[in-house]
């Protein structure tokens, strides 16, 4: 991070196109990812920064095998620092996923189904610093953890609200990453990426009661390889792997999810170093 200080000092932006492989009933056939971070003041070892994304779900039950079925916003207002050892980030995150032309839906079964999710969290993150295992690898790693004081759930029909998980009673969730890459940060490399959610659930409702006592824990995780080419300005990344999700979050009444992937992902400046 430049010791420079200032407001509105940097600004970075990231896109991607995932193409999904196997998922049930091809929700996720498709994913488009966009997003954009602002260094709103930076301080001579931390910043204050506002950071926004969208993905959009689509599966291939279509003439043109791109049909829209999904969408999901992030915020995130954080304060991230730097310290010799370890850098972390405190913050606010809003999330939201909303259903996109789930009209053929109801025309197909006679029912309307649709299913809204808003879970909103106090952030945290531990980044340690920078462990290189040898001349040509370098190991990355990061740590997270959110507590949700705003989750809600709102299903069609009705009769679904009963079946578990559900959103409204998500307490906290706690993630570990780790990432294996190149040493020279200036030249086409391989990269290994694997990363685990913890999520856990309250036996009720509400934003004190459903810490009280956890009876579900679920666990996501992703693993993903491919090569980044770095640019003056970002990397270029293409890439593949495997998603396991315990609720992707689409239907009513909740259902897991594994697939494969393949795609890539133009990702601009870090602004967290």
């Amino acid at each position: 991070m430049a010791d420079t200080g200032g407001f509105l000092t940097r600004t970075s932006m990231w896109g991607g196109v995932q193409r999904g492989l196997g998922s049930t009933e091809e929700r996720f056939g498709w994913l488009l990812d966009v997003g954009a971070a602002v260094e709103l003041y930076q301080w001579p070892s931390s910043s204050l920064l506002a950071v926004s994304g969208m993905q959009l779900n689509a599966d291939t039950r279509n003439e043109i095998s791109f049909n829209p079925s999904g969408v999901t916003w992030e915020e995130h207002l954080i304060y991230a620092t730097r310290g010799s050892s370890i850098n972390w980030q405190l913050g606010f995150a809003q999330r939201c996923r909303h259903d996109v032309d789930n009209l053929d839906i109801k025309g197909a079964t006679g029912e309307a189904q649709q299913r809204t999710l808003i879970y909103s969290s106090l952030s945290g993150k531990l980044i340690p610093s920078l462990l290189t295992l040898s001349n040509a690898t370098d190991l990355r790693s990061w740590f997270s953890g959110d507590l949700y004081v705003i989750s809600q759930d709102y299903r069609l029909p009705k009769s679904t609200n009963a079946v578990l998980p559900n959103v409204e009673r998500l307490a906290w969730s706690a993630g570990a990453n780790a990432e294996l890459a190149s040493s020279n940060k200036h030249a086409i490399g391989a990269y290994l990426h694997i990363a685990m959610h913890l999520s856990a659930f309250g036996d009720t409702t509400g934003i004190l009661r459903k810490f009280s006592t956890i009876d579900r824990l679920h666990l996501d995780a992703r693993i993903e390889t491919g090569i980044m080419i770095p640019g003056r300005g970002g990397n270029f990344k293409l890439f593949a792997g495997f998603e396991e999700l315990s609720d992707d979050g689409a239907m009513p009444t909740p259902e897991s999810n594994n697939y494969f992937f393949i795609g890539f992902r133009i990702t601009g400046r870090d602004l967290f170093n």
